[in-house]
């Protein structure tokens, strides 16, 4: 039987979801009419640190029909806040966007750091001289993170671009808000195949025995958003270094069948 990424959270107990970035009310309205009424769903910093308008394709949404019956709640920074502080040492954060809003909540009390217990970031990039997006939008929020000690693994572009599932894989989800949102997407940027990014990152935490990982040290990322790790003692950072891309591309299918709707 296929499980849907919400399965794969089961493993753990889903608090909520923080929204990131731009039109975070659209952002939010989107995830409700995926989740529905699952998890509370919270608007998030809209604006990067790191100041500049963000960067938003024109798509989000627009295949899902009418989303204004969904409401978000307000207060994505202050719930983050709470669930850390209620549940010391027990939450775990999956973080698929920039990283202001984590960012923001390190500025505002910089103990919360060391009440989280694993942060799950996909991100940066490796091997080449790259500054990915989610690094990119906003460069002084991952500044923050990575120097705020908290024990991090970091899911990279140069490791989910080896998995590339041709769209005609996704042809099961036929007419599903996920099916028509991938092939919209590859349309958009005439692309063959699809990189499960986000996806990859969440199978980072539930099943970290598809991948390999570097050894514990440090993340930095530039002033240009561009990202390196050291293994250094001491250090709580670790970098997803490589992964069985078969077996791996058959759990993303996997996952997304239990995930059409």
């Amino acid at each position: 039987m296929a499980l849907s990424a919400l399965d794969l959270l089961s493993k753990f107990e889903l608090l909520g979801v923080t929204c990131v970035y731009g039109d975070v009310e659209l952002r939010a309205k989107i995830a409700l009419s995926y989740l529905g009424s699952k998890v509370p769903v919270y608007k998030g910093e809209a604006l990067p640190l790191s100041g500049g308008e963000p960067w938003h394709s024109g798509l989000e949404g627009s295949l899902l029909g009418d989303l204004s019956g969904y409401r978000a709640l307000d207060g994505g920074v202050d719930f983050l806040s709470r669930a850390v502080s209620q549940f010391s040492g027990e939450v775990e954060i999956l973080a698929i966007g920039p990283l202001t809003n984590i960012a923001v909540a390190i500025s505002q009390d910089p103990s919360w750091a060391g009440k989280v217990k694993c942060l799950y970031v996909m991100g940066g990039d490796f091997v080449r001289e790259f500054a990915e997006h989610n690094f990119k939008s906003d460069i002084k929020a991952a500044q923050i993170v990575f120097s705020a000690g908290i024990r991090i693994n970091v899911m990279p572009l140069n490791i989910t671009r080896q998995v590339a599932i041709e769209i005609a894989a996704f042809d099961f989800l036929g007419q599903s808000s996920l099916g028509k949102e991938i092939k919209q997407w590859a349309e958009h940027k005439s692309l063959a195949f699809n990189n499960p990014h986000d996806l990859m990152a969440l199978l980072m935490a539930s099943e970290p025995s598809l991948f390999t990982f570097s050894g514990e040290g440090v993340v930095s990322v530039s002033y240009t958003g561009m990202s390196k790790h050291r293994v250094e003692v001491g250090g709580k950072q670790r970098v997803a270094t490589g992964l069985d891309v078969e077996r791996v591309r058959q759990r993303v299918l996997e996952v997304l069948q239990g995930d059409k709707r």
